[in-house]
């Protein structure tokens, strides 16, 4: 079977684990919770899914999978808890940065509710996640990886509220006119209004949690390469 098919095939596996789970969510929360928002925010709760994908399937997190094939064996010599100890990382650093900027990014964007100090714990505890769980497929568990993956959290938190700040302030040049004062009043109640039906953080910490939960217990490598040979 041709290699890009099959690559592919892994790639899409790969995605609807953690699309199901989140879409199944959003059912649920709909239909039994009565939870329901404009269509726009579940186009972009989905590219937040998607790139939920693409940080955890960068990372290589372990699935149940490899640890029932292989067992649980943590080697120490792969853990570094002594920050900066080494300055021959200067790369891994800045694309560790890059990797979470999306997410501080996001989460303001998406959820406006959202605050600094959520943005900042979601990046850590999503990165110190992702470190516990690479202790158990041999991949290095790295301090440093953790203060990058929240410091690019950071950055993309503060890099919305720049691009935000620009945009209000463009749009309020151009909208302003002479019965912005009458109506100044209307406005404040129809933004109170707003914010009031704004999504939860929460929403997004659901997502989160089910991207990782859906890659461990749902993707299993070996099971997709053994039904591939089935059909070539």
């Amino acid at each position: 079977m041709n290699t890009l098919f099959l690559d592919l095939i892994f790639i899409v596996s790969f995605q609807l684990c953690v699309f199901v789970p989140c879409i199944i969510w959003q059912l649920y929360m709909t239909k039994f919770k009565n939870v329901r928002y404009g269509r726009m925010h579940y186009v972009m709760t989905y590219i937040f899914i998607f790139y939920l994908s693409m940080a955890l399937e960068v990372t290589g997190i372990p699935t149940i999978y490899e640890l029932i094939r292989s067992g649980i064996v943590i080697d120490s010599g792969t853990i570094n808890l002594v920050p900066f100890s080494t300055d021959t990382y200067t790369i891994s650093y800045i694309l560790n940065i890059i990797m979470f900027m999306p997410l501080g990014f996001l989460l303001p964007m998406i959820w406006r509710r959202c605050r600094f100090h959520q943005v900042l714990l979601i990046g850590m505890l999503s990165s110190l996640a992702i470190e516990i769980m690479q202790l158990f497929n041999w991949r290095v568990s790295d301090i440093d990886d953790l203060l990058m993956n929240t410091l690019g959290a950071v950055i993309g938190f503060f890099l919305f509220r720049l691009v935000d700040m620009i945009i209000h302030g463009i749009y309020s040049i151009f909208a302003h006119n002479k019965n912005s004062i009458v109506k100044s009043g209307s406005h404040r109640h129809a933004l109170a209004t707003a914010k009031s039906k704004t999504p939860n953080v929460s929403e997004a910490i659901a997502y989160i949690i089910l991207s990782y939960l859906g890659v461990f217990f749902l993707y299993n490598v070996t099971g997709i390469s053994a039904l591939v040979e089935r059909f070539e």
